[in-house]
């Protein structure tokens, strides 16, 4: 985590959480079929272009808070996805 926020590791991707089996059964009766129950952060998103668009629009996470993600992904109560992409927001 360290190395994406101060931009040295730029390929890596970071694991965040797993999708639950519970979840799973959700998305798979709504036809979606993740290749992965891994759910991983690309380090672009923590640093780069894109992260600095959002710094600069005032909608990034601080860096405690891409810390605090893994933590969080545990206690969601809820899985949101992004129809379009199949990816959980």
């Amino acid at each position: 985590m360290d190395a994406a926020l101060a931009g040295t590791e730029r390929n890596r991707l970071g694991w965040l959480g797993v999708i639950s089996a519970r979840d799973l059964a959700h998305l798979a009766a709504a036809g979606i079929a993740p290749q992965s129950a891994e759910v991983m952060v690309r380090p672009g998103l923590l640093y780069g272009p894109k992260a600095g668009r959002h710094r600069d629009d005032g909608n990034a996470l601080a860096d405690a808070q891409w810390r605090e993600l893994p933590s969080l992904w545990r206690q969601a109560v809820a899985l949101v996805l992004d129809l379009k992409s199949g990816k959980p927001l």
